[in-house]
């Protein structure tokens, strides 16, 4: 039986976590792509907020395809768009209470 957290695949790849990571981090674009969509389609929220949260997944998006060599770039537009992400979240949260 083959566990995840035991999987060593060599010296070619540095470690299974990182290939978990990498198929995280692009399933959480997809699922912020098909949020926005679905905010869109609902029309529970304003129209800006799932534009924005389409935007921020298109721009989560050409932030991991960036070259290693902007790493400190990317890292910043990458914190940046958390933070956005999560303010559209909070505003989210404040429409549906108000």
């Amino acid at each position: 039986m083959i566990y995840i957290v035991n999987f060593n695949p060599g010296s070619l790849v540095p470690s299974s976590i990182f290939t978990l990571l990498h198929v995280n981090f692009y399933f959480t674009i997809l699922g912020d792509l098909l949020l926005g969509i679905g905010m869109l389609r609902a029309a529970v929220y304003p129209r800006w907020t799932g534009i924005a949260v389409i935007v921020l997944g298109f721009v989560s998006f050409t932030i991991a395809l960036m070259p290693p060599a902007n790493a400190n770039i990317s890292a910043t537009l990458g914190g940046l768009g958390e933070l956005l992400l999560a303010a559209f979240y909070l505003q989210c949260g404040f429409l549906l209470l108000s």
